[in-house]
C-alpha cells in the first residue's frame, strides 16, 4: 500500500474542515501544501476576527443610524437642526393640517441621536406613521444627508433651539447646516438650488449666511426676534 504521511493527513482534514474542497488544481509538493494550509488558516482568523468586529459595529449603532430613505413616487421634505418633540409635534400638525388638503408627501427627520419615547410615540400615531420617517445622523455629514435623500426633496426645514444660552453660536451653527445642504444638493443634482426653511434666532445674523460663498439664495430666512 501506499505510504500516506502526516502533513498529507493534515493537508486533507484542514481542507475539508475548512469546506474549501480539493477542486481541479492542487498542491502536490510538501511546501505548496503547508503554504495552502496557512494561507486557509489566516484567511478564517482574518474573517472571523472582521465578522466579530461587524456584529459588535451593529450592535453598537442604533437601527435609526442605519435607516435609509429614498424617495420614490413621493415627495418628501427633511426635517433638522434642533428639535424638540414639542417643535416636531408643531411642525407635522400645521405640515399635515386638513386646510391644506391632501398630503401625500414625507417628512424625514434628521436627529442628532436616539429619538425619545415620547418621540417614538409620537411619529407610530395612525396620522404621522406612514408620513413620516426618523433617521439618526446629521445635516453636517454628505453620508447622512445621502441617506435622507436630500438632493431629491423639494425643501429643507433647519429649527434653532429656542432657549439657547448663546445665540451667535446656535445661529452660526444653523447656517453651517444650510450652506452645508445648498453645497450638497447642488453637487448632486447638477448645480440645482436647494429649497431652505431657515431659522435663526437674532436677524443680525443673516448677513452671515449671505455674505457666504452659497449666498441666502432660494433660502427662506425666518428670524425668531422680527415675529
Amino acid at each position: 500500500a501506499d505510504s500516506f504521511y502526516f502533513h498529507d493527513s493534515l493537508y486533507f482534514t484542514i481542507i475539508t474542515i475548512s469546506t474549501v474542497g480539493y477542486g481541479d488544481y492542487y498542491p502536490t509538493t510538501i511546501l505548496g501544501k503547508v503554504c495552502t494550509m496557512m494561507m486557509i488558516l489566516g484567511s478564517l482568523a482574518t474573517i472571523t476576527d472582521q465578522v466579530n468586529k461587524l456584529v459588535e459595529l451593529l450592535s453598537i449603532a442604533s437601527p435609526y443610524a442605519r435607516a435609509s430613505f429614498y424617495a420614490n413616487k413621493h415627495p418628501h421634505v427633511v426635517v433638522c437642526g434642533s428639535m424638540t418633540v414639542a417643535t416636531i409635534q408643531d411642525f407635522l400638525e400645521e405640515f399635515f393640517h386638513p386646510d391644506h388638503g391632501t398630503q401625500d408627501t414625507k417628512v424625514i427627520i434628521l436627529g442628532n441621536a436616539v429619538p425619545s419615547q415620547q418621540l417614538e410615540i409620537l411619529l407610530t400615531l395612525p396620522a404621522y406613521s406612514l408620513r413620516t420617517k426618523f433617521l439618526e445622523g446629521s445635516a453636517l455629514v454628505d453620508s447622512d444627508l445621502q441617506r435622507a435623500d436630500t438632493a431629491k426633496s423639494i425643501c429643507t426645514f433647519i429649527f434653532c433651539d429656542k432657549t439657547a444660552t448663546d445665540v451667535n453660536a446656535e445661529d452660526s451653527a444653523n447656517i453651517m447646516r444650510a450652506i452645508t445642504i445648498k453645497k450638497f444638493v447642488s453637487a448632486h443634482t447638477a448645480g440645482s438650488m436647494a429649497g431652505i426653511v431657515l431659522q435663526l434666532l437674532h436677524s443680525d445674523n443673516r448677513h452671515k449666511l449671505v455674505v457666504s460663498a452659497c449666498g441666502a439664495s432660494n433660502c427662506q430666512v425666518i428670524c425668531l426676534d422680527e415675529i
